[in-house]
């Protein structure tokens, strides 16, 4: 009789998945109604199965099958009692991925997700855990805790990646969690969840800052360089942090300067511009040059010395990449750099590079009737120029700066 039960419950779950194609044919016409309690049959008995049949297999299929069905808060109950309770992990991990599948329908399973996310033994099972949560999406303190522990304490990279993830989705309402992820940031080893948490921080926005200063004097490379970035994506929101990562320009490891560099581009500060000035003018790394004066360009001349430096570059510089990039931040000045004109023309009838002269024609076509002295310039390099890219570049310019 035990070897027969679970072939009787396997012929109980084909007949509800009979019934199930009846509600999916009656579902597209316009005579669904008659066929209703066609539908709760089905429901009644794959709801059954799942919690009642002796075989693990159909178990299983009873809970892929319930996302198929209209929702209830029976269904929701069922697939929660068998996502804590069912000994067959599969079981248990095919249940949690039709909770996710429901989306904001399983909210009611939200308390069983939280223990099953901290509890169980399964990797496989707590990883689809933390994908259910990014479905559900929500933003509710308990979830944000349990997610936040999760990002800490579990052994298994992708479930953090994963509840890291869940966070982020959550933005501003997973601020109660800095602490956990402060932590989490500091000790972890693997690069892609590293990434995400300084993309998570980034996102609870201004709150977050003074737990990224603190994390901008860690000793670990990786832990500074993801803390710079998150700063960096805050933006002006993370002006307050401009002296700290200033600092940063001196940092012994290149990849924390150039992350420094790029941060304080984006917090726009006027502080940052004499750090940024000296690494233009004096840095010996071509790469730091650039990067510094691409920053420059972001904050715009919002202090003295910012163009005067960038035409510095622009004509004494041995790199042709930071020359380029001279250019470009002075064409992002467009107007506010007109003291830079003659520096551009000259750059545009004698550099070497059709990059730089390139975008030394960009930039003066940025400035509009403010370089009207350079038309002149520009119509030589138009008509002598061996760059094809570089000839419809200063056509560009001329018609921006005779307004056409």
């Amino acid at each position: 009789m035990s070897a027969r039960r679970p072939l009787k419950s396997g012929r109980c779950l084909q007949s509800s998945v009979v019934l199930l194609g009846v509600l999916t044919l009656a579902s597209t016409g316009a005579r669904a109604a008659p066929l209703r309690p066609l539908v709760s049959l089905a429901r009644a008995r794959v709801t059954y199965q799942l919690g009642r049949s002796l075989d693990p297999e159909v178990r299983r299929r009873a809970a892929s099958t319930l996302v198929r069905m209209t929702p209830t808060p029976a269904t929701v109950a069922a697939l929660g009692q068998a996502l804590a309770t069912d000994r067959d992990w599969r079981v248990r991990q095919a249940a949690c991925r039709t909770l996710g599948q429901l989306g904001r329908r399983a909210r009611r399973a939200l308390p069983v997700l939280e223990r099953t996310l901290l509890g169980d033994c399964r990797p496989e099972v707590r990883i689809e855990v933390a994908r259910s949560l990014i479905q559900i999406n929500p933003r509710v303190r308990s979830v944000a805790r349990a997610l936040g522990r999760a990002v800490r304490n579990d052994q298994i990279a992708d479930v953090r990646k994963l509840a890291a993830r869940a966070l982020g989705s959550m933005g501003r309402h997973a601020a109660p969690v800095l602490p956990d992820l402060e932590r989490a940031l500091a000790t972890e080893q693997d690069g892609q969840v590293r990434r995400l948490l300084s993309q998570l921080l980034a996102r609870i926005g201004h709150g977050a800052v003074p737990a990224l200063v603190r994390l901008l004097s860690s000793s670990g490379r990786d832990v500074r360089f993801a803390a710079t970035l998150a700063l960096g994506r805050l933006g002006h929101r993370a002006r307050q942090a401009t002296g700290v990562v200033a600092r940063l320009l001196d940092d012994r490891d290149p990849y924390v300067r150039s992350a420094g560099i790029w941060a304080l581009g984006r917090l726009g500060s006027r502080d940052a511009v004499a750090p940024l000035v000296r690494l233009v003018r004096e840095d010996e790394q071509a790469g730091m040059r650039k990067a510094a004066a691409i920053a420059l360009g972001r904050i715009g001349p919002r202090a003295p010395g910012v163009v005067g430096a960038l035409q510095h570059a622009l004509q004494l510089d041995p790199s042709g990449r930071v020359r380029w990039a001279a250019a470009w931040a002075l064409g992002r000045m467009g107007p506010r750099a007109a003291p830079a004109i003659l520096a551009l023309q000259r750059t545009l009838l004698r550099d070497p590079r059709d990059k730089v002269r390139g975008a030394a024609a960009r930039a003066l076509g940025s400035m509009g009737p403010r370089a009207r002295r350079a038309r002149r310039a520009l119509r030589h390099a138009c008509s002598r120029d061996g760059s094809p890219e570089v000839r419809r570049q200063t056509v560009a310019a001329l018609r921006m700066i005779e307004g056409g």
